[in-house]
């Protein structure tokens, strides 16, 4: 997620680092701070989703992580 979004304020011009960036760059800074939040919430949904997957499709690690052996 940090990879996609830097490459976004480098090297493209759409997605979700281009628009962080061209709202600070004009001075626009809640909608900048919106991207962040945005970009922060999202990458936390996707750990979250992540993870649940881990734990319904992986179920010896669930046993072994939990210290129930």
């Amino acid at each position: 997620m940090v990879v996609t979004v830097v490459s976004e304020l480098v090297a493209s011009g759409t997605g979700l680092g281009h628009y962080v960036d061209l709202h600070q760059q004009v001075g626009d800074m809640p909608e900048a701070y919106a991207g962040i939040v945005a970009a922060g919430t999202t990458g936390y949904l996707v750990n979250v989703a992540v993870l649940a997957a881990d734990r319904l499709t992986v179920r010896w690690r669930a046993i072994t992580v939990g210290g129930d052996q």
